[in-house]
């Protein structure tokens, strides 16, 4: 899967294999950062961003955003 030019400005043509964990981990982290609530609800998928919830590399501003939901929906991925 590719990503729109908005999300994945630096690697236009890169694609991604979303069954395998760290790059479904790679995308979410660009959507979350980079991408608009359409794209959220466009690539994320809230039981696999839950899961992958504690591996992910985010900037502070957007975990503490984001960190009240997944906690609430499964509060061991704290």
């Amino acid at each position: 899967m590719g990503l729109p030019r908005h999300l994945n400005w630096s690697a236009p043509d890169l694609t991604y294999d979303l069954a395998d964990r760290q790059q479904r981990a790679r995308v979410y982290e660009i959507v979350l950062r980079e991408g608009t609530a359409d794209d959220i609800l466009t690539y994320i998928d809230g039981a696999l961003l839950v899961d992958l919830w504690p591996d992910l590399v985010l900037p502070l501003d957007v975990r503490r955003a984001w960190a009240p939901l997944v906690e609430r929906t499964h509060p061991q991925a704290a």
